[in-house]
């Protein structure tokens, strides 16, 4: 069942087995699911589109890109809740999957899977993210474009590196962050606040250009964190209990200065 720059409304009843949405020449499709449940329904984007509302409960949303289809963007609305599962399969090498969420917030309730197609591209998330339940990233390689604030599970899969872009804030605020021995977390440019719950994993801190990396601790046992410092950066606060940090010169970072405050 394809739409073809079209729109689907799913706002009541039934649907058995999988929507295609694609784009129609400049028509990109759209998707609108008001009902209390979707009972197991499945859409996949196959092109840039808009999901227009928040996803229902029990409703499975898939992004796909790949060397068929090219670069697909799914745009939500500013003001967004996830309370179904959303997939993003960048399929094949060098083409995104981008969760764009605009000017707002995008509120995850439920499932989020970055996964890790057979030499797959990239996937990002443009715009704010507060993860109230689970985040899985598998992806080679992530973006986070935005600033995140991680509630409950964030869990950094194995074999992947994902990339905190400059001038945004990475908030692990409770429960746990989970960077696999074999995956790398950057934060380029930006600042970790490790405001609560657990960092299990190596937090890695690098300049971007201008842009100083900051680490703020405002927890009293940082339960085993570690955080390696490759450039100048900042130490905003105090520092905890149980809690590691390397600060690391050598020939390919150059000089380094951690400023810790007055």
């Amino acid at each position: 069942f394809n739409l073809n720059g079209g729109t689907f409304i799913y706002a009541g009843g039934l649907v058995s087995g999988t929507i295609n949405l694609y784009q129609s020449g400049s028509s990109y499709p759209h998707l609108q699911t008001t009902v209390a449940t979707g009972q197991n329904a499945i859409f996949d984007f196959y092109s840039t589109g808009y999901l227009d509302t928040d996803l229902a409960p029990n409703t499975t949303l898939n992004a796909v890109g790949n060397s068929t289809v090219g670069d697909v963007s799914l745009v939500v609305p500013n003001s967004f809740t996830n309370s179904g599962t959303i997939n993003l399969d960048a399929q094949d090498a060098g083409y995104f999957v981008t969760l764009q969420i605009g000017s707002g917030t995008l509120n995850n309730n439920s499932v989020i899977n970055l996964n890790n197609g057979t030499g797959g591209g990239p996937r990002e998330f443009l715009g704010n993210v507060v993860n109230n339940y689970a985040i899985y990233d598998s992806g080679a390689t992530t973006y986070l474009a935005g600033n995140v604030t991680n509630n409950n599970l964030y869990d950094r899969e194995a074999g992947g590196t994902t990339n905190l872009s400059p001038g945004y804030t990475f908030t692990q605020q409770a429960f746990k962050l989970i960077i696999d021995p074999s995956s790398v977390f950057n934060v380029n440019g930006g600042t970790f606040n490790y405001a609560g719950g657990s960092v299990t994993g190596t937090i890695n801190l690098h300049q971007n250009g201008s842009n100083y990396p900051h680490l703020q601790t405002s927890v009293s046992n940082g339960q085993g964190a570690i955080f390696n410092l490759y450039s100048t950066g900042y130490l905003d606060t105090n520092f905890p209990t149980n809690t590691t940090l390397n600060v690391i010169g050598n020939s390919t970072v150059g000089d380094v200065s951690l400023v810790v405050p007055n």
